[in-house]
C-alpha cells in the first residue's frame, strides 16, 4: 500500500474514532449516572460563580440539543427563599456548556429557548433594602484579586412560562400576591448586572383593599439593576385590565429614585367602586386620571376626576417618606352633592382653594382645607361662601376622628358665619 494510501487510511480511522467517541458521548450524556455527574459539576460551578445558591435538584433529560424536565431552586446568599422552578426545558449549546466546566474558565450559559411549566417567585427585600432575587445573581463588589471567583454569564433569550406565583414586598408597604400566566420574557445576568424583560403576561393580583382583585395584561415590562442610565435600579411596566371589575390602564417608570406614573380609570359605576370601598356613598359614575412624577420622596401629583356632571382638579407637591404630605391646589366645577350622596340635594357648585393632607407612619392622619364656593342648590343661587375645615385622627388603634369647620357666608352688605365641631363620641 502506498504511503498516501496509508495516510488516508489512518485519517479515516481517526475520523471514525472521533465520530464514534463524540457519538458515544452524546448517547451516554442522557444516562442517569452521567446526568447526575454533570448536574453535580454544574451545581458546584454555580456555587462558586454566583453569590446566591442556585441548585439543579433534578434533571430528566440531557442531550446535545439541551435539557428536559429540570427542577431548580434559588436562595439568596443568606439562604432565604427566592425562587423555585419546575419542569424546565431548554434548547442550549450543551457542548459549549460542557467546555465551560473546565476549571479556570468562566461559566457561559447561553439559552435561546426556555419553557417552564411552573415557578414560584419571591420579591422580598433583604435588610439592606435590595431584592433578594438580585442578591442571588449579582455580587455587590468584584471578588478579591487574590482569590477571584469564576465568572458566570447567563442569557435566556426567549422564555415561556406556563404559570408563576409571585409574592413578597418589593417596597415598604407594597405587598404583592399574584398569579402570572402565559409569560413571554427574557433574562440576562452576569457580574454586577441583572436584566429581566417581560414581553407579555396575564396577571391576577389578590389582596386589594376590600378584598378585591386586579386582572389584566402586563406588556413591555422590565427590571434592570443597575439601570442602563446609571441608577441603582430601573423598572418599567404597562398595565391594561380591571381592578375589582373597574377598567384601568397604568404605566410607570422608575429610574434611580425618579418616578413617573400615569393611571387612568375611564369609567367606574358606584357598585364597582363599592367592591373596593364598601362605604362609598356615590350615586353616579366616576372617572379619574392621575399623574405622579418626581424624585422620591419629593413628587408632584396631578389628579383630574369627575363624578356625574362635576369635575375636580387637584395638583401640587407630594412628599412620601415616613410622614406623607400632600399640599394641593383644588379647582372644582359643577359639583352635584346628589351625585356624591343620593340623600343630598341637587347642586351645581364651583370651588377653588387649598387642601393639605398628612399621614404619619403611626397611622395618625390630618387635613386642612380652605375653599371659596359659589353656585346653586336645587336650582336656586346661594350666596358665595368660604369654608375652612380641619380634621385629625390619632395613630392609636380604634382612634376616632375629630375636626372643626367654619363657613363664612358673603351676603351682599353683610357677612355671617357658622361654626361646627366633630368630636369623638363621649367627648364634651
Amino acid at each position: 500500500m502506498s504511503r498516501v494510501g496509508k495516510m488516508l487510511g489512518l485519517a479515516g480511522c481517526a475520523a471514525v474514532f472521533v465520530l464514534a467517541a463524540g457519538g458515544g458521548l452524546l448517547v451516554h450524556m442522557n444516562v442517569p449516572a452521567v446526568r447526575r455527574a454533570i448536574t453535580a459539576r454544574v451545581n458546584s460551578l454555580l456555587a462558586s460563580a454566583l453569590p446566591g445558591h442556585v441548585v439543579i435538584t433534578s434533571l430528566d433529560g440531557l442531550g446535545s440539543g439541551g435539557i428536559d424536565g429540570a427542577d431548580v431552586t434559588v436562595d439568596d446568599p443568606q439562604g432565604s427563599y427566592v425562587m423555585r422552578v419546575q419542569g424546565l426545558r431548554a434548547r442550549i449549546a450543551t457542548m459549549d456548556l460542557l467546555r465551560s466546566l473546565v476549571p479556570g474558565q468562566d461559566l457561559q450559559v447561553d439559552i435561546e429557548d426556555v419553557s417552564i411549566a411552573s415557578a414560584d417567585l419571591s420579591l422580598d427585600l433583604d435588610p439592606s433594602g435590595t431584592l433578594r432575587l438580585a442578591r442571588a445573581f449579582v455580587r455587590d463588589q468584584p471578588s478579591s484579586p487574590a482569590a477571584p471567583a469564576r465568572g458566570v454569564q447567563l442569557r435566556l433569550g426567549h422564555v415561556a412560562l406556563g404559570h408563576v406565583t409571585v409574592h413578597g414586598q418589593p417596597a415598604k408597604g407594597v405587598p404583592v400576591d399574584a398569579d402570572v400566566d402565559h409569560v413571554l420574557a427574557a433574562l440576562q445576568a452576569g457580574p454586577g448586572i441583572l436584566v429581566i424583560h417581560l414581553r407579555e403576561a396575564d396577571v391576577k393580583v389578590r389582596g386589594l383593599p376590600g378584598g378585591g382583585e386586579a386582572r389584566g395584561t402586563l406588556r413591555e415590562t422590565h427590571l434592570e439593576q443597575p439601570s442602563r442610565r446609571g441608577g441603582d435600579r430601573g423598572a418599567h411596566f404597562t398595565w391594561n385590565g380591571t381592578v375589582s371589575g373597574i377598567p384601568t390602564t397604568a404605566e410607570a417608570t422608575y429610574e434611580g429614585g425618579a418616578l413617573d406614573v400615569v393611571l387612568d380609570v375611564p369609567s367606574a359605576r358606584p357598585e364597582q367602586i363599592r367592591a373596593l370601598w364598601p362605604a362609598c356613598p356615590f350615586g353616579a359614575t366616576a372617572s379619574a386620571h392621575v399623574e405622579v412624577a418626581g424624585a422620591i420622596p419629593a413628587l408632584y401629583l396631578d389628579v383630574r376626576a369627575s363624578l356625574g356632571p362635576g369635575t375636580i382638579d387637584m395638583r401640587g407637591p407630594l412628599w412620601i417618606a415616613d410622614r406623607k404630605v400632600a399640599d394641593l391646589r383644588v379647582t372644582a366645577a359643577s359639583v352635584d352633592a346628589h351625585a356624591v350622596a343620593p340623600s343630598a340635594p341637587a347642586t351645581q357648585l364651583d370651588a377653588t382653594g387649598d387642601l393639605l393632607l398628612t399621614a404619619a407612619a403611626s397611622g395618625a392622619m390630618g387635613g386642612l382645607a380652605t375653599l371659596d364656593v359659589s353656585g346653586t342648590v336645587e336650582g336656586n343661587r346661594v350666596p358665595a361662601a368660604t369654608v375652612e375645615a380641619s380634621l385629625e385622627r390619632a395613630g392609636s388603634p380604634g382612634a376616632a376622628a375629630s375636626g372643626q369647620a367654619r363657613v363664612v357666608v358673603h351676603e351682599p352688605g353683610a357677612t355671617a358665619s357658622v361654626d361646627a365641631t366633630l368630636a369623638p363620641k363621649g367627648d364634651s
